[in-house]
């Protein structure tokens, strides 16, 4: 069953058309991602395949062609340096080899960052060097002074920028550094091989010096290791996009994250960006909360600190997939970067004397379109939130409520007497947004003919008389 669509549906002053995800087989990339455990863990051998998609050959790794082109490669190196000591010493000169840029490599230290009339001033070392390192280096300055004001935080030991030529496909990558356990500084590296889009190079920059940010918010060591992905990578993609200008590699991300709940959200990683913008649409400012998912230090307590445990997010984070805003509130993702692409719900038929479930994992979404032959509907047994529209109602939390879904009306039981509870009129063909946060959410939808539900809900007296005897008068 094909899924609602709103072709053409005014958005911000324009016009777009969402189109439904169809299966695509993935990307060597995408599949090798996507292979971590439900809490987003992964083996020694997946960060190692993906290093040699991005970087090349490593021994004892077989790995395919990516597939794609890869802006950043702070994910791979970060995960592999993560667990330097579990390869083999022929795998670590190779990893070393690869991410040391290549001859002649600038490298210009900024310690720190000021207001942006300062840019280009004090506090840069200004050793010479091309115009390309004073383009990076007074963009990166801005883009500094841009996170510490929004995070509320600097970079302590300031940050390295290493721009040197490279053969690889990788754009750049960070890697912090830690004194004693407890973050002391951050080197960004930038291949200027590909320093020819202004956008790209800008919302890269951005994405790179976020990670840093993130290094200095998780404070130590071990903390950073414990990162988790879907916020790491998911958060720098966001911000990014939303301090610059959106480079384009924004929209695979998006059709990741629309596709729908395959990949819970611990299994994520740069299509966290959706969870990100749901904040952010939804009133919650994920600035305010992200220092906390820094240091966070797990999965559950980075969801707790990023706000999203809320009435507003979780009722509409199911249905949001679904890119109808004709709907109203709550029934589309917005900027930043998003693309076209629209969420396919899961179809399914309700009949009389039936019963189906409308559930999602913790931490999880589903998006749910029935077609209806029952006469009278209840949702019932209702725990989380689950948002149901079916073109013109649009109930964001449903509670245990009947609704009639009758064509002409479902009129009065059998003996005339009105319908208990009086189902309000309800479509045939209604989509359900289900969210859930730390507790998964269920509830289920019966469908019965209007006189089977008059009887269900039929008020019976019954009157009994006790006899009188010994000491005990009669009484009804």
């Amino acid at each position: 069953m094909p899924p609602p669509t709103d072709p053409a549906v005014p958005v911000g002053g324009s016009t777009r058309t969402s189109v439904p995800l169809v299966d695509v087989p993935p990307t060597p990339w995408e599949q090798e991602l996507a292979n971590v455990a439900p809490d987003g863990t992964r083996s020694l051998e997946s960060p190692l395949v993906l290093f040699a998609m991005v970087f090349g050959p490593l021994p004892d790794v077989e790995a395919p062609p990516p597939g794609v082109e890869i802006p950043s490669g702070s994910l791979v190196v970060n995960d592999v340096l993560d667990r330097f000591d579990e390869l083999t010493p022929q795998q670590q000169a190779a990893v070393t080899a690869a991410i040391t840029p290549g001859p002649g490599p600038e490298t210009v230290f900024i310690p720190d960052f000021g207001v942006a009339a300062g840019l280009r001033g004090a506090g840069i070392a200004r050793a010479p060097r091309s115009s390309l390192a004073d383009a990076l280096v007074a963009a990166m300055t801005d883009l500094g002074s841009q996170y510490q004001g929004r995070l509320g935080y600097g970079l302590p030991g300031g940050v390295s920028v290493v721009i040197g030529e490279s053969a690889n496909n990788d754009f750049g990558f960070m890697v912090p550094t830690f004194a004693g356990g407890a973050y002391s500084g951050c080197t960004v590296t930038i291949s200027s091989a590909r320093n020819t889009d202004a956008i790209l190079a800008l919302n890269t920059l951005a994405h790179e010096l976020f990670h840093c940010f993130q290094a200095a918010g998780a404070g130590t060591q071990d903390v950073w290791k414990a990162r988790q992905k879907w916020w790491s990578e998911g958060s720098a993609a966001w911000a990014a996009a939303v301090v610059t200008t959106p480079d384009g590699t924004e929209s695979g991300w998006w059709d990741t994250y629309l596709a729908g709940p395959a990949l819970g959200l611990f299994q994520q990683s740069y299509s966290g960006i959706g969870f990100f913008s749901h904040l952010a649409e939804t009133g919650i400012d994920p600035w305010t909360g992200l220092p906390g998912i820094f240091a966070a230090g797990s999965n559950e307590a980075a969801f707790a600190a990023s706000g999203a445990d809320n009435a507003n997010f979780l009722s509409s984070w199911g249905s949001s997939r679904l890119r109808a805003p004709s709907r109203g509130a709550g029934w589309d993702s917005t900027e930043p970067g998003t693309s076209d692409g629209a969420s396919t719900p899961q179809p399914f038929t309700l009949g009389d004397g039936e019963t189906v479930t409308l559930t999602a994992d913790s931490y999880g979404t589903n998006l749910l379109q029935a077609t209806i032959t029952a006469e009278v509907v209840t949702v019932f047994a209702v725990q989380g939130y689950i948002h149901m529209n079916d073109g013109t109602v649009d109930v964001p939390i449903v509670t245990s409520t009947p609704y009639c879904t009758k064509p002409g009306g479902c009129g009065s039981c059998p003996d005339n007497t009105p319908l208990p509870d009086d189902p309000q009129p309800l479509a045939a063909n209604p989509v359900f947004g289900v969210g859930s946060g730390a507790v998964p959410v269920s509830g289920a939808i019966n469908g019965q003919t209007v006189e089977d539900y008059c009887v269900e809900h039929q008020t019976v007296w019954v009157h009994l008389e006790r006899p009188a005897k010994s000491g005990v008068l009669a009484a009804p």
